[in-house]
């Protein structure tokens, strides 16, 4: 059935929790706040992981890929929703999804965010055949956010987004938007621990991480991985901690946003040592609770962040040491960046930028 007279719809590809990550998490809580606009969300899930134990306040399609996708695009040619968001992460292996974006920009308004930190970097390194696939496909899109100013700047200049199209919005939505939202695992952490997140992936940095923390006088450090690994070198990890000599080394899989948030809450460092990022949501989401943040410098932190150098294990455990003897405290960022993304939506759904919008 069509959608009615006065319905809003919003449909949103990407992945969303499980796993516990910043695009996952950022989908979750669009969903949450999107719902609370008024409109009714669909969100197809690519990852088609086993759900959390909750009930939210929109739609989920889990399963296998094609049955997602075809889901999809039955929705969209039946209901024809007022805006289709799809996001990506850093990859270039959309090629078969880009024609699908042609087709959408003809039926409905798509607006497309990339997260990825390395997104930059891999436009830079592609054929000039495959940068020019790509801008055609995003041309089609009524408006591209991105979650850094590396990101927009290489939509604009590398990719030939019109700046009027692009909109920089950091990932990070509170936790505070999961009204009524209860998880079935609760993750038991003690007070003032140091705390780590991340994919068990080179750019993650664990190495660098764990040398400085070997240097520590200190008592136990969690770690939080999500649930997607490149096994050999996760193992690698795992086999790097027990070698470290750190006293207690506890490592979570699999938990729920809500219960992540709880950790950070608790934690008195929170550690973020990649090689890239796009937003870093975790980072935001310590900043906001209060929590000391030590971050590299290989991106633009936000405000209130501690940054060491990125290659130097000394640095960091430097700030490690002065954050635990409470030298540097935390900083809170109360910014909300879900008032630009609903008034996007509001601009698009309200037809109020007709000379802009395509």
């Amino acid at each position: 059935m069509n959608r009615k007279n006065g319905d809003r719809l919003v449909v949103i590809v990407g992945g969303t929790t499980p796993p516990t990550g910043g695009v996952t998490v950022h989908v979750r809580r669009l969903g949450f706040l999107l719902s609370r606009e008024g409109y009714e969300v669909q969100v197809f899930d690519v990852y088609g992981r086993k759900p959390f134990d909750e009930e939210l306040p929109y739609k989920v399609h889990r399963g296998a890929k094609l049955s997602v996708l075809s889901k999809f695009l039955f929705t969209v040619l039946t209901r024809r929703p007022n805006i289709v968001h799809w996001h990506m992460a850093s990859g270039l292996n959309l090629g078969p999804y880009l024609p699908v974006w042609r087709v959408l920009s003809a039926v409905t308004k798509l607006v497309i965010t990339v997260h990825g930190g390395r997104f930059p970097e891999r436009v830079g390194e592609a054929e000039l055949a495959i940068r020019n696939r790509y801008a055609v496909a995003f041309s089609h899109a009524s408006a591209v956010i991105g979650v850094s100013e590396k990101i927009t700047k290489t939509l604009s200049e590398k990719l030939a987004v019109p700046p009027e199209r692009i909109r920089m919005l950091p990932a990070y939505l509170p936790v505070s938007l999961e009204f009524g939202s209860e998880n079935a695992d609760v993750c038991e952490i003690n007070e003032g621990v140091i705390l780590a997140t991340g994919f068990a992936h080179p750019t993650y940095n664990w190495e660098e991480l764990i040398d400085a923390l070997g240097e520590l006088e200190y008592q136990r450090v969690d770690f939080v991985f999500y649930n997607t690994y490149i096994q050999p070198y996760f193992d690698e990890v795992l086999e790097r901690l027990a070698e470290s000599g750190l006293r207690e080394v506890v490592v979570h899989r699999d938990i729920s946003p809500r219960a992540f948030a709880r950790m950070l809450e608790k934690a008195q460092i929170f550690v973020r040592p990649t090689l890239t990022d796009g937003d870093s949501v975790a980072v935001r989401e310590a900043l906001a609770i209060g929590t000391v943040v030590v971050a590299s410098d290989s991106v633009e932190r936000p405000d209130g962040c501690h940054v060491y150098s990125s290659g130097s294990s000394s640095d960091l455990n430097h700030l490690l040491q002065k954050a635990l003897n409470g030298e540097i405290t935390g900083s809170v960022e109360t910014v909300d960046f879900g008032g630009g993304i609903a008034e996007l939506y509001h601009q698009i759904v309200e037809s109020e930028l007709k000379g802009i919008m395509k």
